[in-house]
């Protein structure tokens, strides 16, 4: 786990340490539910993955029911909620994330697409569907993105009493057409 990795992050009790590249440091607070008076505000901190690349970590976030993902940004220490995984574009200048809402409804079904800049995550793009949830998210080109599209069937629910069998699935595509991303 990147946050056992001393010389970048380390977990102390309920904070995660963690070690930017100009030596400073920035502390991230467990809101632990040992110590909330409501438990649906309990949030819990992970780093999960370091993107050396493009100069960054990942965080999970993980609340009493649901999660999210940011991006800290390992040169300014600033955090970016971009509610996925990060899929990096081949040229590493966007990135992709997604979210799978599901049936339960705890986090909202999107897809988001960022432009990695010297200020930052700057969002260039986002939808969040409500009639099919996206996975299997990939660049194909710098320009690029191919999914899949997945419509809930009520009635395959109740046919085969399986959640992942109650969708049915649909190529979905996504691409930068001069200055703004069309889908398809």
């Amino acid at each position: 786990m990147f946050t056992q990795q001393p010389s970048v992050a380390v977990r102390k009790g309920g904070v995660v340490e963690v070690k930017l590249q100009r030596g400073e440091k920035t502390l991230i607070t467990d809101f632990d539910p040992e110590e909330v008076v409501e438990q649906y505000k309990t949030k819990l901190y992970s780093i999960i993955d370091n993107y050396p690349n493009i100069g960054y970590a990942l965080i999970h976030e993980q609340h009493y029911e649901g999660e999210t993902y940011q991006l800290l940004s390992l040169t300014t220490g600033v955090r970016t909620d971009v509610k996925g995984i990060p899929i990096i574009s081949p040229n590493e200048k966007r990135l992709v994330t997604s979210v799978f809402g599901g049936i339960a409804g705890y986090s909202e079904s999107t897809i988001r697409i960022y432009l990695l800049n010297a200020v930052g995550l700057t969002l260039e793009w986002e939808i969040t569907p409500r009639d099919w949830e996206p996975s299997d998210l990939r660049w194909t080109s710098d320009i690029k993105i191919e999914f899949t599209k997945n419509f809930f069937r009520q009635d395959l629910l109740l046919k085969y009493q399986n959640e992942k069998m109650a969708y049915v699935e649909q190529k979905g595509e996504i691409e930068l057409q001069g200055d703004a991303w069309k889908l398809k």
